[in-house]
């Protein structure tokens, strides 16, 4: 194990010339500062409450919320349940916690059930977007003067992509 910078990287020399990209799960830091940040991301990951970033799903669904959406940006839908994931499988291949796999399996068999509840196969972030945004592209009637729901859509697989094996 070589140490630089603090963090500590298995099976690997020191970098000589240009720098290559590392597994993440090959990097473990070491205690100090980075170590610490990581420590207090890991916690607000924890934090978070699936059933919260997946009430808007569920909802699009047709199938009853959990519990209520968070405000602000998701009080319109499950919009940043993708970046949740993406965070997620960074910080699982960072530091292998057994609770942030555990919420990452949760949301995606929930995503699983969300999918299943319109009996077409689509996932979407809000009713709105599954009743209204997808109609109109279908129809050609769209206006892409909202392209929130391409964004949610692209982030959302994003983070189903960073999913652990």
């Amino acid at each position: 194990m070589v140490a630089i910078f603090g963090i500590a990287v298995a099976n690997a020399s020191p970098p000589v010339g240009a720098i290559k990209g590392l597994p993440g799960g090959d990097v473990r830091l070491l205690p100090g500062l980075f170590y610490d940040a990581q420590r207090r991301d890991l916690d607000y990951l924890l934090q978070l409450e699936p059933d919260r970033l997946l009430s808007g799903m569920r909802a699009a669904a047709r199938l009853q919320p959990k519990a209520p959406l968070y405000g602000g940006w998701e009080a319109r839908g499950s919009g940043i349940v993708g970046h949740y994931l993406s965070a997620c499988a960074w910080m699982y291949a960072a530091t292998a916690d057994v609770k942030v796999k555990a919420k990452m399996d949760y949301i995606v068999a929930e995503m699983a059930e969300c999918q299943n509840g319109r009996n077409e196969g689509g996932l979407y972030a809000s009713p709105w977007e599954a009743d209204h945004w997808y109609a109109d592209l279908g129809q050609g009637r769209l206006r892409l003067s909202n392209v929130v729901p391409w964004y949610v859509g692209h982030k959302t697989l994003a983070g189903l992509r960073a999913m652990p094996g």
